[in-house]
């Protein structure tokens, strides 16, 4: 019996990403950073609070409570879900 091996998957750091951004916006790397970070440090400040948080055309991070535990999550939009090839309701329609 042959086991599944699923692919390996190659992994984008923070860094990595901070300058893919800085070659398509032409901003300073430190201002790419400085913004990356404030971003994250909100996201998280907000999830603490067991507040959700929603970025359009992402998706929508939040906090389930319950006790006594908190149990975090991840539901990705249509989008992206279809990307995923998971169950979606959105039709890719690229505008040419």
């Amino acid at each position: 019996m042959s086991q599944y091996k699923p692919p390996t998957l190659q992994k984008v750091s923070t860094k990595e990403l901070i300058k893919k951004i800085v070659r398509k916006s032409g901003f300073e790397e430190k201002t790419v950073s400085d913004i990356s970070n404030y971003i994250f440090e909100e996201i998280i400040e907000e999830l603490e609070q067991c507040h959700s948080v929603n970025i359009k055309d992402f998706g929508t991070f939040f906090v389930r409570a319950t006790l006594p535990t908190r149990i975090f999550k991840f539901n990705p939009c249509q989008k992206l879900r279809y990307i995923l090839g998971w169950s979606s309701i959105y039709k890719n329609r690229r505008k040419e």
